[in-house]
């Protein structure tokens, strides 16, 4: 089972993306390793049944800069039958 989340690449200077994912509303978890420039998806393998993820990503410059968090978009396994996953746009 997994979740595959999209998103539009606006930036033309980043150097990569990073996933936050948030369990049952817990705290945020850094996924990593972090995302390439111009990465526009990622596919989440390490979920299970019964429960509500939530994921937001931010951009990152090489300065250390970060851009803001996108909005976040929840889904809940029980879901993943019908294909799951979302776009944040």
């Amino acid at each position: 089972t997994q979740i595959t989340i999209h998103w539009r690449d606006n930036s033309q200077v980043e150097a990569g993306y990073q996933v936050w994912k948030i369990t049952d509303g817990g705290a945020p978890t850094h996924l990593t390793p972090d995302l390439a420039p111009n990465t526009n998806s990622y596919t989440d393998t390490n979920i299970s049944s019964n429960h509500t993820y939530g994921y937001q990503i931010r951009g990152y410059q090489l300065d250390g800069a970060n851009t803001l968090y996108s909005s976040m978009c929840t889904t809940t396994t029980s879901d993943l039958h019908t294909g799951g996953g979302f776009t944040v746009l």
